[in-house]
């Protein structure tokens, strides 16, 4: 077990110091993944608005890759925040710091969610502006199916949207930090037991029935922005996902603090 003083020395300063070092460790795959959003999107201005059924369904297809490729980078960070930790044999000196592992991974989470936000806000906003307003919803009349086009540009639609995202994002993210820390309480076949782990942790996030706690909430999507309609999503999913996130992180620290993760 890890030797963690009862008050940790200068927490504030601890947190922002290994927050600074986990934003350093992953801003290049944040501004790369970035810089294609902004390429993606940039080509889709270059062709304009879609003559065809075709075309749009291409465009739409092609502007679906920024958003659709953050839940990836939200897997990969997951497992890579620990795992590089141990490939580059700096896993002791974290393990050695005077700081209890909620801080540790605290800092992480707390990355990856302004990290994820931004590239949300960056990836996702450009692709769904560029859906709006090149017309290729308007093109493929999927904006009768589950909102309106008015519904979709407002600010309020948007906002509520960005926070399911990004806690979904988050409950990948965190879902496969706890999985790499199980992982490594496993003598053998470490691997196996982290991706096995992580199936087992989305399958109860798939599998959990929420609808007797979504009928009574009020819906989000369909007041809000808009005539009532088709919601886009509960407000229990962000909720089950934010809960998911909170248990995960507290288990994955518990691990950390007991030193089981040390193999």
């Amino acid at each position: 077990m890890n030797p963690k003083p009862e008050h940790e020395p200068r927490l504030s300063s601890a947190f922002v110091e290994l927050l600074l070092l986990e934003g350093r460790r992953f801003s290049t795959p944040l501004l790369i993944a970035a810089a294609f959003s902004v390429l993606v999107v940039a080509q889709a201005v270059r062709v304009g608005t879609p003559a065809t059924d075709v075309g749009a369904v291409l465009l739409f297809l092609l502007l679906a890759l920024p958003p659709l490729s953050l839940p990836l980078l939200a897997i990969y960070w997951g497992f890579s925040t620990l795992g590089d930790e141990w490939r580059g044999h700096t896993h002791q000196l974290l393990l050695s710091l005077p700081v209890r592992g909620r801080t540790i991974l605290g800092a992480k989470l707390v990355a990856a969610g302004l990290g994820l936000s931004a590239l949300s806000l960056v990836g996702g906003g450009l692709s769904w502006w560029r859906l709006v307003h090149g017309r290729v919803l308007e093109r493929l009349d999927l904006g009768r199916e589950r909102f309106t086009i008015e519904a979709a540009t407002s600010v309020s639609q948007a906002g509520l949207v960005l926070v399911w995202f990004v806690a979904t994002l988050l409950m990948l993210f965190t879902a496969a930090l706890l999985a790499y820390a199980i992982g490594r309480t496993a003598r053998r076949l470490q691997g196996w037991a982290a991706g096995a782990s992580f199936i087992g942790l989305l399958g109860v996030w798939a599998l959990v029935p929420l609808e007797p706690v979504t009928r009574w909430l009020p819906s989000i999507g369909c007041q809000i922005g808009g005539p009532p309609g088709p919601c886009l999503f509960s407000p229990a999913e962000v909720m089950f996902d934010a809960l998911l996130v909170g248990l995960m992180w507290w288990v994955a620290a518990r691990l950390w603090d007991r030193g089981v993760v040390e193999a």
